[in-house]
């Protein structure tokens, strides 16, 4: 338990706090109080000061070079069906049909102080309601960015059932078919609004606390809004509020700085995916010891059943090696989705003796992650879309693991020198019990790189 206080101001009690050590910088000091608990044997209190930017609360960039990478952090995002050419300086960008918006990921939208911005290429419509280009649902403390029928900008800051809502409308319109830069800034006092470097408005909003679990899209995905036409890119999330030439922007490395607003630089494309190599099979992974649930080995599959009543289904491989120039390959052939109320996860996993884990996990049909902790836990998101049915493989080639979709690469980790794999794992989990499904894969194929 800790309490902490900033500048003379208590922010409470709260249990746990995480700092990203990467991001820590001298600007604000925070001082914790290392409080007593019943349980733990503390001989006193101790005082820690620490300092910490306050950028680690929200932060997060996207640029849309091909993938959803997220460039401050560890939130990518899935978007390739929106990913197009005709950006900034011939950049990759979102494109937006009007008909739906991206659904952004959660905890990276700023909850009070914040700094939002974005490049935007409206295009002609005869919308009669505005337009979303970055917004959340649900309720919180954030901010919507509409684009008003008459091309000016909208801020809402709304924290729904009953709070005070502020409304910041813009005196520029914006363009069609050119690319404007959108700053908005919020310090829990003021909102202000600048285009392309220059303020716009700005008007005094009243202190607001309704931190809730709020959604955040890009272009669309909110009913209170039309969806927006046209392209959106570089998008910046901060939870501090960052005029533009603030000393309080987060100090980035070169690559990763956010350019001038006085210029808007050409970005480099992204490098194409790797592509699988060529492989031949050494024979077909049978032999399988069913732990946990029902599971059933067939001559060319492995079907794992849950519910009702059962939530999950363990089966593993024992003996199981993976020499350099070798993979493992398994087609995805059946997934039935849960409960509309039920999370759903299913990994496949290459297991060492420490316990370390490098797999895929499936966390909903047409939602694929790499998730590795060798021993540091890392996450990367597919850009490719899952659909079955699909191919998986993990190829262990020059001391590195290498994860591909129907033979796109999605992500490489350095394996463990020390400790090698010697299991390999199925483990699909049902949050729910309501519902009977069921996931079906092949067997699984021992393959080796053919040169």
């Amino acid at each position: 338990m800790f309490q902490v206080r900033r500048e003379g101001c208590d922010f409470g009690i709260v249990r746990e706090l995480r700092f990203h050590i990467f991001h820590i910088a001298e600007q604000v000091n925070i001082t914790i109080l290392m409080l007593k608990r019943k349980s733990v044997n503390i001989p006193s209190v101790a005082i820690r000061t620490v300092a910490a930017h306050p950028a680690v609360i929200r932060a997060g960039r996207w640029r849309f070079e091909g993938n959803g990478k997220d460039e401050l952090g560890n939130m990518p995002v899935d978007c390739e069906r929106f990913l197009a050419p005709g950006g900034v300086n011939g950049s990759g960008c979102l494109r937006f049909n009007g008909k739906e918006g991206v659904k952004m990921r959660m905890r990276t939208w700023p909850l009070g102080s914040a700094t939002l911005e974005l490049l935007v290429n409206p295009e002609r419509t005869t919308c009669e309601r505005p337009r979303l280009l970055a917004g959340r649902s649900g309720w919180s403390s954030g901010l919507s960015i509409l684009l008003g029928p008459d091309g000016r900008v909208e801020v809402r800051r709304d924290g729904g059932k009953g709070d005070p809502a502020v409304t910041l409308t813009g005196k520029t319109a914006l363009s069609a078919g050119e690319w404007t830069r959108i700053r908005v800034t919020f310090d829990e006092k003021t909102l202000k609004l600048f285009v392309n470097g220059v303020p716009d408005a700005e008007t005094a909003a009243p202190l607001l606390r309704t931190y809730g679990n709020s959604s955040w899209h890009l272009g669309g995905g909110i009913d209170k809004f039309d969806n927006f036409t046209g392209r959106i890119d570089d998008v910046t999330v901060l939870g501090i509020a960052a005029e533009p030439g603030s000393a309080s922007f987060p100090e980035l490395s070169e690559a990763k700085a956010l350019p001038s607003l006085g210029a808007i630089p050409k970005k480099k494309p992204a490098p194409a995916a790797a592509v699988l190599p060529k492989l031949e099979e050494i024979r077909t992974l049978s032999g399988w010891k069913a732990d946990e649930g029902k599971v059933t080995e067939t001559a060319d599959a492995l079907v794992f059943e849950l519910g009702p009543g059962s939530r999950r289904a363990l089966a593993e491989l024992p003996e199981f090696t993976l020499a350099d120039g070798q993979a493992v390959a398994v087609t995805l052939k059946r997934y039935d989705t849960a409960a509309p109320e039920g999370w759903q996860a299913v990994q496949i996993q290459l297991v060492n003796a420490k316990g370390h884990t490098a797999g895929f996990s499936l966390t909903a049909p047409d939602n694929l992650s790499v998730v590795t902790n060798l021993p540091k836990r890392d996450i990367r998101r597919g850009t490719v879309p899952l659909r079955t049915p699909a191919e998986l493989v993990i190829l262990k080639e020059k001391g590195e693991l290498r994860f591909y979709l129907d033979g796109k690469e999605l992500f490489r980790c350095s394996d463990d020198a020390e400790s090698p794999f010697t299991r390999l794992r199925f483990n699909p989990v049902f949050q729910t019990e309501k519902d009977k499904a069921t996931v079906e894969f092949s067997l699984p194929r021992l393959l080796r790189r053919v040169e």
